[in-house]
């Protein structure tokens, strides 16, 4: 049985993904109203997955999608 969806998690993933810059993590914490260390834990999950990436001193911003489209696949041969 898969276990229920993360609220913060969800959350946390839309600020980053409509953010149109970086977003800073003491943004993140006062915007998701929770402790600094499940914060952090909650980001290093998200990074480690591939959701989300370190921006250097900036913030966190939304991962590239590992998998092109096929708008990009068009021309190089592969199919």
């Amino acid at each position: 049985m898969e276990p229920p969806p993360d609220p913060v998690r969800e959350r946390m993933l839309a600020l980053v993904r409509h953010a149109a810059a970086p977003v800073p993590t003491a943004t993140l914490r006062t915007a998701l109203g929770v402790r600094k260390q499940t914060l952090l834990a909650l980001l290093h999950r998200l990074a480690t997955e591939g959701a989300i990436r370190r921006a250097g001193r900036d913030g966190w911003t939304a991962a590239p999608q590992a998998v092109p489209g096929p708008d990009l696949l068009e021309g190089t041969g592969t199919r």
